[in-house]
């Protein structure tokens, strides 16, 4: 009877033993699968975040304005604030005036097409009345010596009155100038004065 007792208690232990057990297994594949839906969840949430976050950046960029390019122009002659102009990309000769102060009493409004676009570096003058202006190169920002007048002659570095009148006596008496070094031929213009302009000036 003793031997059967022990025999029935081991029995008990062993499907407790395995009672015990199955329930471990059980909790520690519920742990697990909890721990890894967590994970998944949290990986899914991270993923929307940076998602949406990457979508509210591209959409900031969409609707943030293009910066304006500054352009940059010589205005001189007939105008009320003469200088360099700084104005927007596309901008044309009416708005570079208007931002020099408009044109002066003196100035000979029909002279320039005011409708033309400016480009970066480029010179505008605008000539008194009855002034024989040059139309070419403008765009070059360059004073034309056969055709300047005495007020344009003088928008050039070192280049006076006397010495205007000097160059446009020159082009009555000897014909124009074939290349610009011919300018060295007036009076009070050498190397030295010549290497001052000679960037401002065509034929």
């Amino acid at each position: 009877m003793r031997i059967r007792g022990l025999s029935d208690d081991k029995e008990k232990n062993m499907h407790n033993r395995k009672i015990i057990c199955g329930i471990i297994g059980i909790v520690c594949v519920v742990i697990v699968m909890i721990l890894y839906y967590t994970s998944d969840n949290s990986k899914r949430d991270t993923v929307a975040i940076n998602g949406a976050t990457h979508m509210e950046t591209t959409a900031l960029q969409l609707t943030e304005p293009a910066k304006e390019r500054l352009i940059y122009v010589y205005v001189c002659g007939c105008v009320n604030n003469p200088g360099v102009i700084g104005v927007k990309e596309g901008s044309r000769i009416v708005d570079v005036i208007a931002k020099a102060g408009g044109m002066t009493e003196e100035a000979d409004t029909n002279a320039l097409n005011q409708a033309e676009p400016v480009v970066d570096g480029q010179k505008v003058y605008v000539p008194i009345k009855g002034e024989e202006v040059s139309n070419s190169s403008s765009g070059q920002g360059k004073v034309n010596i056969n055709t300047a007048g005495e007020s344009e002659l003088m928008t050039l570095p070192g280049i006076g009155e006397s010495k205007a009148k000097a160059i446009i006596s020159y082009r009555k008496e000897s014909g124009v100038f074939k290349s610009i070094e011919d300018i060295m031929n007036i009076p009070g213009i050498k190397t030295s004065a010549f290497s001052k302009i000679k960037e401002y000036i065509c034929v």
